[in-house]
């Protein structure tokens, strides 16, 4: 009964759900809500894929989280970018775990001259870096404005 009336209490706020979670909910929790935040992350996993990232770049602006799974910090962050996401504005998302690639990271800082820090966001744009933040500063607000 506690689950049920958590899902009614929530139901009046717009939320976010991974799209595993979608399934485990029943069918009248998702009438009449209107549902931000669903992104389709590019995993980041090898750093081949940042000429790859450089040259999408240039057709559209290109967004890399570098997240760390251990931090309450970089959750925060990943989750409040998540929550209010859009794909309208654009920029195609990639997501690094820092934890399970770092020497992808190093080559982050040094193909885009920005120092890492975590957790972090670049917007890349033409294959150049035209928006970083960190920490707290990291918001979906911030990078609207960079796009």
């Amino acid at each position: 009964m506690q689950k049920l009336s958590l899902l009614k209490w929530l139901g009046s706020f717009v939320i976010h759900l991974k799209t595993d979670e979608l399934f485990k909910l029943p069918n009248a929790f998702f009438a009449n809500r209107t549902y931000v935040g669903i992104m389709n992350w590019n995993k980041i996993t090898s750093d081949a894929q940042l000429d790859v990232i450089k040259e999408e770049s240039a057709k559209q602006p290109v967004l890399i989280f570098k997240h760390s799974t251990t931090c309450s910090i970089s959750a925060m962050a990943l989750s409040r970018m998540e929550r209010n996401w859009s794909d309208q504005l654009g920029v195609k998302p990639y997501y690094l775990d820092l934890l399970a690639n770092r020497p992808i990271s190093r080559q982050i800082e040094s193909v885009f001259g920005v120092e890492h820090e975590s957790p972090q966001v670049l917007l890349i744009r033409n294959g150049k870096c035209i928006y970083d933040a960190s920490h707290m500063s990291i918001s979906f607000a911030g990078l609207q404005q960079a796009v």
